[in-house]
């Protein structure tokens, strides 16, 4: 074998381990675009996931404390408007299935049979506080979640973190392969439908956003989740233009190519 020919096979050896060290960080193939497209997308979403819990944490705090006299405001309301603790804890999925501990401010009555997703209880009035459906509907029960995302169990954008007895809907995100990254305070689905879509709809939107996360899809989210809690979406049918499709960001998305769409007691 010719010195050039070993040096081909030693470089060849070499972009090969490369390639192999971008999939194992994250890398995401691109098509037929080339190996150099496959290292600087990992090296894109490196610096993506970075950012995005730089995000996390930095959001996270601030919201706490810009949030702090609505969330003691809150905290005295459960408590005088119903008996029980301010805080329900709930075992839920997070990252690679693996559960923790969710918190969020109660909104049901103590003796609500546990582990009931809410697309079941259909916000009964016979089992909500007097003020959880104000906080359901508001989002306002979420917001102790900033402490899951400080921790770093959840993220602010991500899919919603699944109660252990959804079975259905934790066995469709895996088949379009949500269920490997952390879960958010709010999301693609939630903003395309929140509870007014099926359960495989839900699932494929979260596939959606898990292949094409990125800068510009996540500050899209955040900023439409507002208008979405303000305008309380969600509890009626989506309207069409709430459920555009990935095909709006697919020439800008950051990190990765654009594919053609294939509540426990949640007190």
């Amino acid at each position: 074998m010719t010195s050039g020919t070993l040096h081909v096979e030693r470089t060849r050896m070499e972009m090969a381990k490369i390639f192999q060290e971008a999939d194992r960080l994250g890398g995401t193939r691109a098509g037929t675009e080339g190996e150099g497209h496959l290292v600087s997308q990992s090296a894109m979403g490196i610096a993506f996931r970075a950012a995005k819990r730089s995000f996390d944490i930095a959001a996270s705090v601030v919201g706490m404390v810009v949030l702090s006299p609505l969330l003691l405001a809150t905290a005295v309301a459960v408590k005088f408007t119903s008996q029980g603790p301010v805080i329900f804890k709930q075992k839920r999925y997070g990252k690679d299935e693996v559960p923790f501990t969710c918190y969020k401010f109660r909104t049901m009555k103590i003796d609500t049979p546990p582990n009931v997703p809410t697309r079941v209880m259909r916000e009964d009035k016979a089992v909500m506080t007097p003020i959880g459906a104000m906080l359901r509907k508001t989002s306002i029960d979420e917001l102790p979640q900033f402490v899951n995302i400080v921790k770093g169990d959840m993220s602010v954008i991500g899919p919603r973190p699944m109660i252990l007895a959804e079975y259905e809907q934790i066995e469709a995100r895996a088949r379009y392969g949500a269920n490997d990254i952390r879960p958010g305070l709010t999301g693609w689905a939630q903003i395309n439908g929140r509870d007014a879509v099926t359960v495989e709809e839900k699932a494929r939107l979260d596939g959606e956003y898990r292949r094409n996360m990125g800068f510009r899809l996540d500050a899209r989210i955040f900023f439409r989740s507002f208008v979405v809690v303000l305008g309380r979406f969600g509890y009626a049918e989506a309207k069409e233009e709430d459920r555009q499709t990935c095909s709006d960001f697919s020439q800008e998305d950051e990190a990765g190519l654009c594919e053609s769409p294939s509540g426990g007691r949640a007190a």
